[in-house]
């Protein structure tokens, strides 16, 4: 099975604001506008909603409200996931997704070794958010890089250079390259899924 990284240039602090903000009108805005991933959601995870957990559109009103969330990680995440999809820049992830569970790891080892340390793939998919929710079992499984961040990355990123000759690694690390700086130019921090 494969698996991959969506990520998004997004206001981290954005998303924290609106977090806790009880803005009705922004879950209306996004169940609209993203109504068919609510529907996906809803029926991917319909075991579960049947018994206990939110619905997609729950769980986001959750997020925003910033209501009191218990178990049912995944719903909150994807629910999370719209909300960065909401506010947020797409990044080219084509060298990311696909990917196996090994590569991230894999790739990690080549930067650390060229000192670049604030970003990693590992840290993209077992950090954190910038908001408290409920973590999932399994997946989706997230991170995230503030402003101050990416630039510290795209520095160090600047710095480095690969000597290798692996074209999965390669183009990896231009995927990175690219979110930091695209990041880095509007000011963004970087959230990134993995599932």
């Amino acid at each position: 099975m494969s698996y991959g990284y969506m990520a998004w240039a997004v206001d981290i602090d954005k998303l924290k604001e609106v977090c806790g903000s009880k803005d009705e009108k922004l879950v209306r805005m996004i169940c609209g506008r993203f109504k068919h991933d609510v529907a996906d959601l809803d029926d991917t995870f319909d075991y579960l909603i049947r018994s206990g957990a939110p619905t997609a559109r729950q769980a986001l009103t959750a997020l925003i409200d910033g209501a009191e969330m218990v178990g049912h990680g995944a719903m909150y995440a994807y629910a999370f996931k719209l909300l960065v999809e909401h506010f947020g820049k797409s990044l080219d992830n084509s060298a990311l997704y696909p990917t196996g569970l090994e590569f991230p790891g894999e790739v990690d080892k080549v930067l650390k070794a060229g000192g670049v340390t604030v970003i990693s793939l590992s840290g993209l998919s077992y950090g954190s958010a910038p908001v408290k929710f409920p973590s999932p079992d399994d997946f989706p499984r997230f991170g995230h890089l503030t402003a101050e961040q990416v630039k510290q990355a795209q520095r160090q990123l600047q710095a480095f250079t690969y000597d290798g000759n692996d074209y999965d690694t390669t183009g990896a690390i231009a995927n990175l390259r690219s979110w930091v700086d695209t990041a880095s130019a509007s000011g963004r921090g970087i959230m990134a899924f993995f599932h």
